[in-house]
């Protein structure tokens, strides 16, 4: 009985010991990247006696990774000294040493005078899981800090979040702009009391720990499916509750989460509920339980589903008699349940004889071309091999028919097709597919047929006059100029409200018909409009600008761009030109609206008066187009 006393004892004092020594190292086991911003030739923002932004924030790192070693974390900083890192290299940095945390220390300036000061935190705006407990937690201890006793936590969309493979964070500590405050950060107790907040927060925000998913996977960043449905399984070495998962592109697809029984615990799968369609998406996920989060796993999927049909579409209805030439013919690849298989496949074509291989695009469409001798009576027969020994048979009619064949293709001078084409032609219109083809017929015997083609997309329509007197079939291959100036190839968000919308829909419609691929982000409906609009943004990758469309009671017009922004400036020095040269008061400069410094591509700010009448305003919608195709054609 003595010796099971003893024995209580030293396992109690065991137990107390490590209790106590895991206290005095609450992170040991973690490790935690510190990104000081700016360095070297990027000072950032300089206070008005000369401090210099990227200096306080190295101190504060510094004094951070003392606080986190003494913590039991592992802390890596991206900058050791007063050198330039691009932030590309800070996020490689990050995916390389995959960290549980970073945290990207700043200090603030205003383009305006600020005379009190106050911390800003930003959290990745897509991630409501680490990244904003970790914000959360920084508003409170920073607002400890601040002697302000103010701190604000945002959304954020810069560079080093939306790019960042790991929860991640950006703190704006002061602002280094206020006269005040650039004193007292030249003090060592002010900025190791931040630090010190930072180290709290962190401390906080991995007290309950952070869930770790293992997924089963070969390839821990790709996946490659050829079936509508996936079970993607994953351990975790802790209870999971829920999970969220969706995809990018958006799509409809919902996604659920099973707890698979195992001889250990915490073994899931998670499934799609609906069937997915052949391409490449970005499969996101976060999985929680009542105490914590995941980090965001992203991987990239690619989705190639077995060809199960093809839809068969001849551009005309028939094939006339006599036809010698090559007859187009539209081919669909179509996946298990009826969509259009968007995967790249080869057909095997066989017709009169003849035996072709069609290889079909990603786009899962693709057109062939019968070549006809003219001397076919009966219909003809085409067979379709695809897929795993899959065949279809389809015929097209021979006719004799009695009224005037058009059918033709609409290329640019390059000649490469024009998609939705307009084609008019007596009182028909058609419009081109995306290789540039049309068909449409007209009675024989017409005098003087105009004939005109025209296109949205940057082109100059082009107008033709002919006779269907003698002549039974037209083959036209009709080419468009480019117009003088375009932003062919070019993608344009606009941001707008419902004191913009007018002028913002306009200035889409100008977009699109000087080439651009222009869309509307409607914030009227948005509960936190600027915030919601940036993150519909920035899932656009291929972005090329944002302008965002502001109304206001003062005079004028005002252009804004991101102070380091040279194609924002650029453009905005354009518009101002252009306004110029239609009187209208302007002004062109860096601003700090939210927009400017959380977009992935150029962003503009346009604010102008409520009191302009409508064609002012389409003078401002007019300036805007012109400014933007005479920088699309500056080197």
């Amino acid at each position: 009985m003595r010796k099971l006393k003893i024995s209580l004892i030293l396992i109690f004092c065991f137990v107390s010991i490590a209790s106590y020594a895991f206290n005095l190292k609450p992170l040991k086991g973690y490790k935690i990247m510190i990104d000081p911003g700016h360095g070297g030739g990027d000072p950032g923002a300089v206070g008005a006696s000369g401090l210099k932004e990227s200096d306080v924030n190295l101190r504060v790192a510094r004094y951070l990774t003392m606080l986190l070693k003494a913590d039991g974390a592992e802390p890596v900083m991206t900058r050791t000294g007063d050198y330039y890192v691009s932030l590309r290299e800070r996020v490689s940095m990050a995916k390389k040493e995959n960290p549980d945390l970073f945290i990207s220390i700043h200090h603030n300036s205003s383009l305006s005078q600020v005379t009190e000061d106050k911390s800003e935190i930003y959290y990745d705006g897509r991630d409501f899981g680490i990244s904003r407990i970790l914000g959360e937690e920084l508003l409170y201890s920073m607002s400890m800090y601040n002697e302000s006793g103010r701190a604000d936590l945002i959304p954020g969309g810069f560079y080093i979040l939306r790019n960042n493979p790991v929860p991640a964070v950006l703190v704006e500590g002061n602002y280094i702009s206020c006269p005040e405050t650039e004193k007292t950060l030249r003090t060592g107790k002010v900025l190791t009391n931040q630090a010190n907040a930072i180290r709290m927060a962190v401390r906080d925000t991995l007290a309950p720990g952070i869930i770790d998913l293992d997924f089963l996977l070969e390839n821990k960043e790709r996946i490659d499916v050829t079936v509508p449905f996936i079970n993607l399984l994953f351990t975790a070495n802790t209870l999971v509750e829920n999970a969220s998962a969706f995809l990018l592109p958006e799509t409809t697809i919902n996604f659920k989460l099973s707890e698979i029984p195992a001889s250990y615990s915490n073994v899931y799968n998670l499934f799609n509920t609906e069937a997915l369609s052949s391409g490449n998406y970005k499969l996101v996920i976060t999985a929680a339980n009542s105490q914590t989060f995941s980090r965001r796993y992203v991987f990239d999927l690619n989705v190639k589903l077995p060809v199960k049909d093809i839809d068969f579409h001849p551009i005309a209805p028939c094939i006339p008699e006599d036809f010698q030439g090559y007859f187009p013919v539209r081919v669909t690849l179509k996946d298990y349940a009826g969509n259009i298989n968007k995967t790249q496949a080869e057909v095997t074509v066989s017709y009169n004889g003849n035996r072709e291989t069609l290889t079909v695009n990603s786009s899962g469409k693709n057109t062939f071309f019968l070549h006809l001798t003219g001397k076919e009576r009966e219909n003809v027969e085409i067979n379709f091999e695809f897929g795993e020994g899959l065949t279809k048979t389809v015929t097209v009619p021979i006719e004799n028919v009695k009224t005037t064949f058009i059918l033709g293709k609409v290329t640019d001078t390059r000649g490469l097709p024009i998609d939705n084409a307009c084609v008019s032609c007596s009182s028909e219109e058609v419009y081109t597919d995306s290789d540039g083809l049309f068909f449409c017929s007209l009675p024989h015997n017409l005098k003087n047929v105009s004939f005109k083609v025209s296109s949205d997309n940057g082109y100059a329509s082009k107008t033709m006059t002919f006779s269907t007197e003698t002549v039974p079939l037209l083959l036209p291959s009709i080419q468009l100029k480019e117009t003088g100036f375009t932003l062919k190839d070019t993608k344009i968000a606009v941001i707008a409200d419902q004191t913009t919308l007018v002028t913002a829909e306009n200035l889409i419609k100008s977009l699109n018909e000087a080439g651009s691929s222009a869309f509307l982000v409607d914030t009227s409906s948005l509960a936190q409009p600027a915030y919601q609009a940036i993150l519909e943004v920035n899932n656009h990758e291929d972005l090329d600008l944002l302008i965002s469309l502001k109304m206001t009671d003062e005079v004028g017009v005002r252009i804004g761009h991101y102070h380091s922004s040279v194609v924002g400036k650029q453009i905005a020095s354009r518009i101002k030109k252009e306004l110029a040269k239609k009187h209208i008061k302007a002004s062109a400069g860096a601003a700090s609206s939210y927009e400017l410094s959380h977009t992935g591509a150029a962003a503009l700010t346009v604010t102008f008066s409520s009191r302009f009448d409508t064609q002012t305003n389409k003078i401002i919608k007019d300036a805007i187009c012109s400014a933007l195709q005479y920088n699309k054609q500056e080197p």
